[in-house]
């Protein structure tokens, strides 16, 4: 083999392990992010994050030995956030419990979901967490992972929670929710993470609402789904409900659950939704 060819077949692994690392990076944030929602996480978990992407990203020590205590550290954090939900939920001594498959009781997993390796596994979010279903309650669901008709969801602010955020102008904000809020995991929305979700009261619908979020100047902006609806008038009317008075938005768009999941895996997520 000539010497061009040898450095042509170098810098194609090299591009490989490039990628392989920026991926991985990619999985790793994404984990934090989701150990996040879980609760404050720990300087321990804090230093492993960083330092296995220090090593990703700069080739600064040993990544595979910084992926095992990044990874170590995240079942740590679950696990202490699992105990913490358990004691919480527990209830009074001398308490009735409520019967299983109450409409008021949140079942709780009995134990800590175990992360699993990030090498060749490209679905890690929902893996990190319990996929527990949680039954609706009158003040909104609890804040966690949701299973809403196959769809995995993750709640990040319960009916009546507030949601705050800094927007573009570098202005805080905060809502006061009118609908259980959070994320449809496995998609991949317009701002590059997972599509987010408003769910309202209708627990045996299987219909699934797409709002185009526009812009100020009226351009698209991203997608909004909207669960829990029997029809387009009610699921704007529940979307604008979570936002300040006279806010526009884009068409809505409905599908049944095949159709969703077929725009899913073929749609155009920088564009306003349409069906196949």
């Amino acid at each position: 083999m000539g010497a061009a060819a040898l450095a042509g077949g170098y810098a194609v692994n090299d591009a490989a392990a490039h990628q392989r690392k920026m991926g991985e990076a990619t999985l790793a944030r994404q984990q934090y992010k989701e150990a996040l929602a879980f609760g404050t996480p720990s300087p321990a978990l804090n230093q492993a994050y960083v330092a296995y992407s220090n090593a990703l990203l700069k080739g600064q020590g040993d990544a595979k030995a910084a992926r095992a205590q990044f990874q170590a550290a995240l079942q740590q954090h679950r696990a202490g956030q699992v105990a913490a939900q358990t004691a919480a939920n527990a209830p009074a001594l001398g308490q009735p419990q409520p019967a299983v498959g109450s409409r008021y009781l949140t079942p709780r997993p009995s134990a800590p979901s175990v992360p699993q390796p990030m090498y060749g596994n490209p679905v890690v979010a929902s893996r990190i967490r319990a996929t527990v279903r949680f039954a609706a309650a009158p003040k909104g669901r609890e804040k966690g992972a949701l299973e809403w008709h196959g769809l995995k969801l993750y709640i990040e602010n319960p009916k009546g929670s507030w949601r705050e955020k800094t927007g573009a102008d570098g202005k805080k904000w905060k809502r006061k929710m009118a609908a259980d809020y959070g994320r449809i995991n496995g998609t991949k929305g317009a701002d590059g993470d997972c599509l987010d979700t408003f769910i309202g009261p209708h627990d045996d619908s299987t219909k699934v609402f797409v709002v185009d979020q526009v812009k100020k100047d009226g351009g698209f902006d991203e997608h909004k789904c909207v669960l829990g609806c029997k029809s387009k008038a009610e699921a704007k009317a529940l979307y604008l409900a979570n936002y300040p008075k006279g806010w526009k938005t884009g068409g809505v768009t409905e599908f049944s659950l095949p159709e969703f999941q077929k725009w899913l895996k073929s749609g155009d997520m920088k564009s306003p939704a349409k069906k196949a």
